[in-house]
């Protein structure tokens, strides 16, 4: 049933193809396309990566029609450099109420010598709707955010290997860490480290190291 929902679109498609369809919203998961260049119609140019990411939008926009309300271009992906590449790669971090979702995000490859979509690996769509309807509120500020944090923050000297001279070079440097004193203080495991504040709750979440 799923594969003839999706076959009218994706007979256009030529050659080799898996997709994956996330069953509780029927949205596309996955889609790999496999080509042999033989058969390959090529361009007479190779397409530019703006060209490249109108094909990647108007399927997106097939695949994923509310995309703008959860999806952001990544900038420095706008921007790369004009080298000849067989592929565009396009990825897309996704935002719940203009908030970044950690390790969250959608690629899309497009062929520049014909145009098609390679491959998307997308990301649940149920889960999205779920964050999106839970209307988190932060109780806390940036301001107290940090102040919290600095209070279990010091700094410790450290020696760094620069690996990008010509030949090893060693700097002593400052780095900022999680105080041991101000862990056990508070009830935490020495080995533990400060790594975030839930904004919700004001609550420390420490992490093993």
């Amino acid at each position: 049933m799923l594969t003839r929902k999706w076959g009218d679109s994706l007979r256009k498609l030529e050659s080799s193809f898996i997709i994956q369809i996330e069953k509780s919203t029927g949205r596309l998961a996955r889609f790999f396309h496999w080509t042999e260049e033989e058969k390959e119609t090529a361009a007479t140019a190779p397409l530019t990566r703006k060209q490249c990411w109108e094909k990647a939008e108007q399927f997106l926009q097939h695949v994923f029609p509310d995309y703008t309300s959860y999806l952001q271009l990544e900038v420095n992906q706008e921007n790369m450099d004009e080298e000849l590449r067989d592929r565009e790669f396009f990825y897309l971090p996704v935002y719940i109420n203009n908030i970044p979702v950690n390790h969250e995000r959608v690629m899309i490859s497009v062929s520049t010598s014909t145009g098609k979509i390679c491959s998307y690996i997308g990301v649940s769509y149920e889960e999205i709707l779920e964050r999106a309807e839970r209307n988190f509120y932060p109780v806390l500020t940036p301001e107290k955010a940090f102040d919290r944090y600095s209070e279990h923050v010091s700094i410790r000297l450290k020696w760094f290997k620069d690996l990008d001279e010509n030949s090893p070079v060693y700097r002593l440097l400052y780095e900022p860490t999680t105080t041991c004193q101000a862990a056990a203080l508070s009830g935490v495991d020495r080995n533990r480290e400060l790594k975030y504040i839930d904004a919700c709750s004001g609550e420390l979440i420490w992490q093993k190291v």
